[in-house]
């Protein structure tokens, strides 16, 4: 009896959003002629961990407060670009990869804009909102290094042009 439950027992259920379509997202320069106006907030969620990089875009209409994924860029961390010459090296990736303040930000503004692109969304008009979090515990000797990389990460938000 036991082995026929865990074959047809319960399941787990996998929640899958479709994206929303970008037409819907961008404001209409006709929309004072229409009945309904659909008004959605922009926000990226922008995180460098251990092993990705990753900037998720979501928009929520303002109406019905209904929130759907509109666009995901991923990357891998390890792809950082290697110090240039002056450059402080203040962390390490899991695979060993130096983290200079520069090249996260590149890194992280790179992602940025690629994600915008993709969705064929403008930063200056279309994102209203960045959350920048980290996840890296790797390779730091000191809090101050763990500073350092937080301030790489809102430099290369900067970088991309997200407003302060």
């Amino acid at each position: 009896m036991s082995f026929i439950k865990k074959m047809f027992g319960s399941k787990p259920r996998i929640a899958k959003s479709d994206p929303i379509d970008v037409v819907r997202i961008k404001p209409d320069p006709m929309s004072i002629y229409k009945k309904e106006i659909e008004d959605y907030y922009i926000a990226a969620s922008v995180e460098v961990g251990n092993t990705t990089t990753k900037c998720i875009l979501t928009a929520t209409n303002m109406s019905t407060g209904m929130a759907q994924h509109v666009n995901k860029t991923v990357r891998m961390t390890r792809d950082v670009r290697p110090p240039k010459v002056g450059e402080e090296v203040f962390g390490k990736t899991l695979t060993g990869v130096p983290f200079t303040r520069e090249s996260v930000s590149e890194l992280v503004s790179e992602t940025i804009i690629d994600c915008l692109n993709k969705a064929n969304l403008d930063i200056d008009t279309n994102l209203h909102f960045v959350v920048r979090s980290t996840g890296v515990v790797a390779g730091f000797a000191s809090p101050e290094d763990v500073g350092s990389f937080i301030l790489a990460l809102a430099d290369g938000c900067l970088k991309a042009g997200v407003s302060p």
